[in-house]
């Protein structure tokens, strides 16, 4: 239903209101005396209504309420428009400061510099720290076994573990899907054209391309590190010796014997393992035949050993596991506390 012509309020104080305001925001001030108004109209009928409209319209055009919003009106406008002198502005008083105090000025702009690059090189490696080795499909299946050894005067924690942690759990706990032993110490000189290079690798078992998610260009990743005296080149090592040719089935002379080229794999990427050789694990059964590794619970340096579990859900056996496995290595440490 349409209101009574009557009922609105004076139209022409209403419009001078607006336009003494100009772009101040003033609606609200102007829905409260409308509301004031319907009130009076109906309490004190409409000339009186009327009066008092205007009388608080005169008085809100020269309320401090009213100057404040037109003030804050006009600085918003003025600065809007001005935002690009402000900003040359800016510039001029910072010049004008490092005109009167040049070594102090130098300071703090070097410090600042230094600090911001500081600050982006530290999370530059914190960020690569925590992407080492997600590349790995089964990375959350895969666990290392560690070594805390606490000794009457001495506490260590070692990457590495005892010889024969890895056929031991392998044998004994069937959530185990596969393990796999990694030995450093494989460092072959090899007299290439009249030159000896010196290259890192490690003694690994068979399952290492099964477990790890390394990229074979060439060779079986099954049959690759299964042999004796087998070896699995990086793309780099490969072309240092062969350049262009495939190495596959080349014959590598070294120091310890006569090694047969059964693979190339990409160049690493995030890793924590470093090399650029790979030989198989029965390579360093066969040059060390006095070590009785799978007996072996006294010696845990340079034996690192890496668990597949068949599914996440294992993770609780494997720590009730090594619990148990402690204890067993406790038996031929009995000076020494064993925590794996």
């Amino acid at each position: 239903m349409k209101k009574d012509a009557t009922s609105k309020p004076p139209l022409f104080a209403r419009r001078a209101f607006e336009w003494w305001s100009k772009k101040a925001d003033a609606e609200d001030l102007l829905g409260d005396i409308d509301e004031y108004y319907q009130f009076n109209l109906e309490d004190k009928g409409r000339l009186s209504a009327k009066f008092i409209y205007f009388k608080q319209v005169l008085s809100l055009s020269f309320s401090y309420a009213l100057r404040k919003r037109k003030r804050s009106a006009s600085y918003s406008n003025y600065y809007s428009r001005n935002s690009f002198a402000m900003i040359k502005n800016y510039f001029k008083i910072a010049l004008r400061n490092f005109s009167k105090h040049k070594l102090f000025t130098s300071i703090n702009i070097l410090g600042l510099a230094l600090g911001m690059s500081i600050s982006l090189l530290a999370l530059s490696l914190f960020v690569t720290v925590f992407k080492f080795d997600e590349f790995h499909a089964k990375k959350n299946r895969i666990f290392q076994i560690n070594t805390h050894i606490t000794e009457p005067d001495d506490r260590n924690l070692y990457g590495s573990t005892f010889n024969a942690v890895g056929e031991y759990m392998e044998e004994k706990y069937p959530f185990v899907e596969q393990v796999l032993q990694i030995k450093p110490g494989f460092n072959p000189e090899i007299k290439h054209q009249g030159n000896l290079l010196n290259f890192n690798g490690y003694f690994v078992g068979p399952s290492f391309f099964n477990m790890f998610s390394f990229q074979l260009i060439s060779g079986d990743p099954v049959t690759a590190l299964s042999e004796p005296f087998s070896i699995v080149l990086t793309k780099s090592a490969a072309k240092k010796l062969y350049r262009n040719e495939n190495p596959i089935g080349k014959v590598i002379e070294t120091e310890n014997g006569s090694f047969n080229v059964t693979g190339v794999m990409d160049d690493l990427r995030q890793t924590h393992l470093y090399f650029e050789m790979l030989t198989s694990f029965k390579t360093y059964e066969q040059l060390n035949p006095r070590a009785k590794l799978t007996s072996d619970w006294i010696n845990y340096r340079n034996n690192y050993v890496y668990l597949l579990l068949k599914d996440t859900d294992s993770r609780q056996a494997l720590s009730t596991s090594l619990k148990q496995v402690s204890t067993k290595a406790e038996e031929f440490n009995p000076d020494r506390k064993i925590e794996l």
